[in-house]
């Protein structure tokens, strides 16, 4: 009876294999695959290794860590690193494990630490055997000394470079740049819409995976798409002012990503409606939870605030600055061009609709704009308007005084344009030239 039980079970196991209903790494499978330390201390200078246990052989392992200047990654064998600590800091090293159709992402938090300076010895060490090493009672319990974490500056306005002239040919094709690359149609799943969205990314000429970039996500208007911006160097001024400045040696090398910012699948029938905005400033929880971790797991990208830039046009210049006003630990850098209303309480008697403010300050009577004060001095925040804008019309005059009320240094600067790309490619064009140095 028992051998025919021991049948049956292993005749249902196996049906269960084939049918997927077991997990991969079930019932007579091999172990998952997953670093060996999760947390590593190591003293500035030092070297120590990471590892990726149970790796399968066919699976490709990229390492990536978040901060270069703290932990540097000095040698790689596929599933093992040796790390080495540069400076007093807090890191993260991840692991980027896929293999066939599954992508797992492993991360080790490191700390290093300074550690004590050794004098050189002025004579012979005396060696004493470890049998007679005295053993000291401390006379006082040490005092633990808490490690700060830092906080990475970023330019801010009153440091930031604004050319007044700028050049006549600053969006047109050159000869003797390379431009960068477009990648179309790269796909994301989002968990607000639980399906797959869309976005269109620069990629900066000779991009290399072993390099670490920091990412600008800029953004639509409303009624718009990402392909506003355009699908290939030809027709996007946005990634040829980026590669001619680059060139230039006037900005950092970057990556641009072009998301569609309207979270919803449906048609865009009601455009003005507040339920529509709302599809719109649900962005900040698509991009922070979905497409910002995306990038970091397919593409080489440098992460942190200091890393990170968010800007956009009209509704995207709306959502641009509330999510990097409002979420200022992920977003250094934030710039909104013809920028539409929303942020603080309005009435638009063109679509006859009310807002009561995405940035609104609780007490107060919704003129002013605030940051907590760690941020106030650390935030590169931009403004740009257009002389003859007839659609938010004065609406980025308000932000500029909202934020002067509120103390945040920042760039409001007007161009002789309306509505239009008059406004965000000269905007791009400052914006740039200041992020990321």
């Amino acid at each position: 009876m028992k051998k025919r039980f021991a049948k049956i079970v292993a005749i249902m196991l196996t049906a269960a294999v084939v049918a997927g209903g077991i997990d991969s790494y079930a019932v007579g499978a091999k172990k998952a695959p997953q670093l060996d330390s999760k947390i590593i201390e190591i003293q500035k200078g030092s070297t120590t290794k990471l590892k990726v246990k149970n790796a399968d052989k066919s699976a490709k392992i990229t390492w990536k860590t978040s901060k270069k200047a703290v932990v540097q990654i000095v040698k790689k064998n596929k599933a093992i690193v040796v790390l080495k600590g540069m400076k007093k800091g807090k890191a993260k090293v991840t692991a980027i494990y896929k293999v066939k159709s599954v992508t797992k992402k492993m991360t080790c938090k490191i700390k290093v630490f300074k550690g004590p300076s050794v004098k050189k010895p002025t004579a012979e060490p005396v060696v004493v055997p470890p049998t007679e090493v005295p053993t000291v009672a401390p006379t006082a319990e040490p005092t633990p000394v808490p490690t700060p974490v830092p906080t990475f500056k970023v330019v801010t306005a009153n440091e930031a470079i604004v050319e007044k002239n700028i050049p006549s040919d600053y969006d047109k094709m050159k000869s003797g740049v390379e431009y960068g690359t477009f990648i179309i149609n790269d796909r994301y799943y989002s968990n607000i819409t639980n399906s797959e969205r869309t976005v269109n990314i620069v990629l900066p000429a000779g991009y290399d995976e072993s390099k670490e970039y920091p990412v600008v996500y800029m953004m639509h208007g409303i009624g718009c798409s990402k392909e506003m911006f355009g699908t290939d160097i030809n027709g996007s001024a946005i990634a040829r002012i980026y590669s001619n400045l680059q060139a230039e040696g006037k900005c950092s090398e970057m990556i641009i990503v072009f998301p569609g910012i309207r979270v919803a699948d449906g048609p865009e029938n009601n455009t003005h409606s507040v339920e529509n905005y709302k599809n719109y400033d649900n962005f900040r929880e698509d991009l922070i939870d979905n497409l910002m971790p995306h990038m970091e797991e397919n593409y080489a990208v440098a992460t942190g605030r200091e890393n990170t830039a968010v800007c956009g046009w009209s509704m995207g210049g709306r959502e641009a600055l509330y999510i990097g006003l409002s979420r200022p630990d992920l977003f250094g850098y934030v710039a909104g061009y013809c920028p539409a209303f929303g942020l603080l309480p309005y009435t638009n008697p063109g679509v006859g609709k009310y807002e009561p403010g995405l940035l609104f300050v609780p007490d107060s009577d919704g003129e002013i704009i605030e940051l907590p004060d760690e941020y106030r001095d650390n935030i590169y925040v931009q403004v740009s308007a257009g002389i003859y804008d007839d659609v938010v019309k004065g609406e980025p005059m308000r932000y500029h005084k909202a934020l002067t009320a509120g103390n945040i240094p920042h760039i409001y600067n007007e161009y002789p344009s309306g509505h239009s790309d008059g406004v965000f490619n000269p905007g791009f064009y400052v914006f740039i030239m200041n992020a990321f140095q």
